[in-house]
């Protein structure tokens, strides 16, 4: 990693402890981070959201989705949450609304890779926004 200029977080990632991904990532330092999305976004494999469609930053999806800035980050290069240079639009800010009831059920591991098995599966581009989520008990009951 000490040669890298870019750092691509793959969604296996997402298996490993929290502490472990926080520290792998500090070992990042500067370099920048993608996804594994963000990078076939870079490539022009899937295609970019206008610049003016990004109206979020960061800071504003942790507040508004009652979640922790760090754990927006970590939804972010798992792709639970798309986004771009650190932009998102409406469609992410669903999506971590989302997320934060599913993370008081599920760990961040089991949600990264319902939403790349849902993409994949489903054909669906932002999977959490596409779906609402209900208590677990209601949803057994259904």
């Amino acid at each position: 990693m000490t040669d890298a200029e870019l750092i691509v977080v793959g969604a296996s990632a997402a298996s490993r402890p929290i502490p472990q991904i926080e520290a792998d990532l500090a070992r990042a330092g500067e370099r920048p981070l993608l996804s594994e999305r963000g990078l076939m976004r870079q490539l022009g494999i899937i295609s970019r959201a206008p610049e003016q469609a990004l109206p979020f930053g960061k800071a504003d999806i942790a507040r508004r989705a009652g979640l922790p800035v760090a754990t927006v980050h970590l939804l972010a290069l798992f792709d639970i949450i798309e986004g771009d240079n650190g932009r998102f639009d409406f469609r992410a800010m669903k999506a971590a609304i989302e997320a934060r009831k599913l993370l008081e059920q599920v760990g961040l591991p089991t949600l990264a890779f319902a939403c790349r098995r849902m993409r994949e599966a489903l054909g669906v581009d932002a999977p959490l926004p596409s779906c609402r989520s209900r208590p677990m008990r209601q949803a057994l009951s259904s």
